[in-house]
């Protein structure tokens, strides 16, 4: 439909004068009704085109009206359906509970939650680790996305975690030093328990294997 239609055609001026219309509102009501059938034209025709134009209308929603929420990705119901392709009935009875955990604290309050939850979720995210030593294929997609799933929560409830490699005193602790021939400096070999910062204090220093330089002489070589 075409806007460009002549005003005699939307509002007969006769008519207008006839009623004793001043002539700025006049004018007024001329606007208003080209501005009508303007908008007319530009409606959407199919349902395709109606579709096009709602998403584009949540790209310029106004202020206080609020947009569909987004599937939340870390829900214990989705959680417990990746756990339900682990074919190890202990492995996924044990990622059902983590689940469940999870579940416990709601988004909006892991901010307040406490350290002992904090401390149980860094837990499992180490038990994890280490049971994904040992696997593979789907077994290990699924501990995999567990783990990132953790480190998500964590990071809700202001968790920054500590897992370097490399050896720093200031944010790791040394729970075994193994003295190795020909290490000029210490080497992480092996990790304990992660740190963590919690809103910027931190809680407790990542835990690591340390490979340290040997005071043993060398042996004597065969000339």
């Amino acid at each position: 439909m075409k806007a460009s239609v002549a005003f005699g055609q939307i509002i007969p001026m006769s008519a207008l004068a006839a009623i004793g219309i001043p002539a700025a509102a006049l004018l007024v009501v001329i606007g208003v009704a080209i501005w009508r059938l303007r908008r007319r034209a530009k409606m959407p025709d199919t349902m395709d085109d109606q579709a096009t134009a709602r998403a584009s209308d949540d790209s310029i929603r106004p202020a206080g009206i609020p947009a569909l929420e987004p599937v939340a990705v870390d829900t214990p119901e989705r959680l417990s359906a990746i756990a339900q392709r682990v074919s190890d009935p202990d492995l996924r009875e044990f990622l059902t509970e983590i689940a469940r955990s999870i579940g416990e604290i709601v988004p909006d309050s892991r901010a307040q939650a406490s350290d002992s939850f904090v401390e149980e979720m860094l837990d499992r995210h180490d038990d994890l680790r280490a049971i994904l030593r040992k696997r593979t294929g789907d077994e290990a997609e699924a501990i995999g996305g567990f783990r990132e799933a953790i480190v998500r929560v964590l990071a809700d409830c202001g968790v920054e975690l500590v897992q370097s490699d490399t050896w720093n005193p200031a944010l790791q602790r040394a729970i075994a030093k193994n003295p190795v021939a020909g290490t000029a400096a210490p080497t992480i070999t092996d990790f304990g328990s992660t740190g963590y910062f919690r809103h910027g204090t931190l809680r407790r220093k990542q835990e690591v294997v340390l490979a340290i330089p040997s005071s043993d002489p060398k042996p004597p070589t065969n000339s």
